[in-house]
């Protein structure tokens, strides 16, 4: 009896219904000209002797989960592909950072004989986004000297600037800047009407018409008043120089650049006062309860750009931790609050998520983390839908522009742990014993098949919720985005550069273009954060986002051999 021939091609060939004709042991002749991983290579045959992997139907099954709930368009051109080159997934940060160093030359500096240029920039490091995202924007053009401080009493505002330019500037600061804040500032005090005036002189020029040199004495007198306070914090009194400190922080474009250093003496300051003693966990909380809250969440906010431990003790971040219910006010018109323990545990869920690493090479470790992280997004549900309940609630026009602010932050703390999750989902893969780190699918082949799904609905998710960020922001008031915290336009430059990895990511392994507005709305948010204003965060996130966008018009060149 004849038995039937058994026809030998490789897992790639099959899926494609093709020949497949070997021509050496580093895999067949079509492999080999894509430049992906062949199963009938030598290296191939002896990693599936050792490890048995899932079969083309289960492949093609999940493949086929993981594609359902996505649209595709035509690629614009053809020509992408006419190499056949397929671009490896970890091989696209490393060509971001070659083509961002090109593009800010701020970054770069060049020999004067040749046209060699020499990089400056770090090593790109995803584990840390907002840290290297801010290595991308474009340098300051003011340089900060902390050296030679002086001890000299400073100017008061009064000697700098008119009765009309403080009010007017201090209007601005309440109106546009207090949204962000958590606490009612005593801006009438000497010192806080110094910095919030030159603060809102740094972020705001609509409302501030001051010539350049008044605005270069009154920056320069902040500067020196900042430093004799780091120096001899007991030169002003504690609550206005503690308010001055946290304020600073948030808002140190064209002032300072050390925003941990300045809440590490807010922390110390705080400390002296007692507040930690007088904060209460209850719905209405007093100013100092409102300090002591906005300054955790500062510290917080701010540890998460390094994934640096906060510098307050862990256990004053529990008294909100979730479930988010347990902190719905009783009165919803009385937002400021409300707004301070949601953030606090927006700050709390972040830090907690991303400080929880899973044990290497323990299995039943990496089984524990993606519980963890399942638990940690069923928090993050929770907290959104009561921001966003909150939000459609609020009848004054006044409050609710804060809360819109509070729902963008969350979200993009949200699309941060997803990155974290997703980052380290694929370190967990890599420590396989024979992983494939050029095999586009690299996903479905996580040690637990149930992980693997989970791992694509985070993908899935995490690329719907950057839209959302980014639709939400289109959506604020320009003039409230441009007076936001400097922490929050990194945040926005992440999110943007989360959509532009998934579009490649995805023409990358699947040659389509995903449908999606993301794009569109990169495109608005540069028109939105544009300003004229030098060393602006918002303008600096606006050059990054328009490179971003300038990488995908030139994706073709990505798409081509080295």
């Amino acid at each position: 009896m004849k038995h039937k021939s058994k026809v030998v091609a490789c897992l790639n060939c099959r899926r494609a219904k093709t020949r497949c004709e070997m021509v050496s042991e580093d895999g067949c002749h079509r492999c080999r000209v894509l430049r992906i991983s062949c199963s009938r290579s030598t290296n191939a045959v002896r990693t599936s002797q050792k490890s048995k992997s899932q079969s083309v139907e289960e492949i093609s099954v999940e493949l086929d989960m993981l594609l359902q709930s996505f649209l595709f368009v035509p690629p614009e051109s053809e020509e992408l592909y006419d190499s056949g080159s397929i671009l490896d997934i970890e091989a696209l940060p490393v060509r971001i950072q070659d083509w961002f160093q090109s593009y800010n030359r701020g970054n770069w500096s060049c020999d004067g004989e040749g046209e060699e240029l020499q990089a400056e920039t770090p090593k790109p490091d995803w584990y840390t986004p907002l840290a290297y995202i801010r290595t991308l924007f474009p340098s300051a053009t003011r340089k900060t000297d902390f050296s030679g401080t002086s001890v000299a009493a400073p100017m008061p505002v009064e000697d700098i600037l008119s009765r009309e330019q403080i009010s007017l500037l201090l209007d601005s600061f309440v109106r546009r800047h207090g949204p962000w804040l958590g606490f009612k500032a005593s801006i009438h005090h000497p010192l806080l009407s110094l910095v919030c005036c030159a603060v809102v002189a740094s972020c705001d020029r609509q409302a501030c018409t001051l010539p350049s040199a008044t605005y270069e004495k009154l920056r320069a007198t902040t500067i020196h008043t900042i430093n004799i306070l780091l120096a001899n914090p007991g030169s002003f009194p504690a609550s206005e120089a503690l308010q001055a400190l946290l304020i600073t922080a948030l808002w140190p474009a064209g002032l300072l650049s050390t925003p941990r250093a300045l809440i590490r003496c807010a922390i110390e300051l705080a400390r002296v006062q007692g507040l930690e003693e007088v904060f209460e966990a209850e719905h209405s909380m007093n100013e100092k309860a409102c300090l002591w809250v906005s300054l955790i969440n500062a510290d917080i906010i701010t540890s998460v750009e390094s994934r640096t431990p906060p510098l307050l003790d862990a256990n004053h971040h529990g008294l909100f931790s979730p479930p988010a219910t347990s902190i719905m006010p009783a009165d919803i018109n009385v937002g400021q609050d409300e707004r301070l323990k949601l953030l606090l545990a927006v700050s709390f869920l972040t830090a907690r998520a991303l400080k929880v690493m899973p044990p290497p090479n323990d299995v039943a470790g990496v089984d524990w983390w993606y519980k963890e992280r399942r638990e940690v997004m069923r928090d993050w549900k929770d907290l959104e839908r009561v921001i966003d309940g909150l939000t459609a609630l609020v009848s004054d026009p006044n409050e609710r522009t804060p809360f819109c602010t509070l729902n963008m932050l969350a979200r993009s703390c949200h699309l941060m742990v997803y990155h974290d999750v997703l980052y380290i989902a694929r370190k967990i893969y890599e420590l396989n014993p024979h992983p494939d780190p050029n095999y586009p699918y690299w996903v479905l082949h996580v040690q637990n098949k149930h992980f693997s799904a989970i791992t694509i609905g985070w993908m899935k998710d995490s690329r719907a919720l950057s839209e959302e960020i980014l639709i939400n922001s289109a959506e604020l008031d320009t003039g409230v985005l441009l007076a936001a915290p400097e922490y929050v336009f990194l945040h926005l430059g992440y999110v943007a550069t989360h959509v532009l990895g998934m579009q490649l990511q995805f023409m990358s392994t699947l040659n389509a273009v995903p449908a999606g507005l993301g794009l569109e709305l990169m495109d608005k948010m540069v028109e939105k954060l544009q300003n004229d204003i030098q060393d602006h965060p918002a303008r600096k996130c606006s050059h990054f986002i328009s490179g971003l966008l300038t990488l995908w018009r030139q994706r073709k060149v990505l798409m081509q051999r080295s």
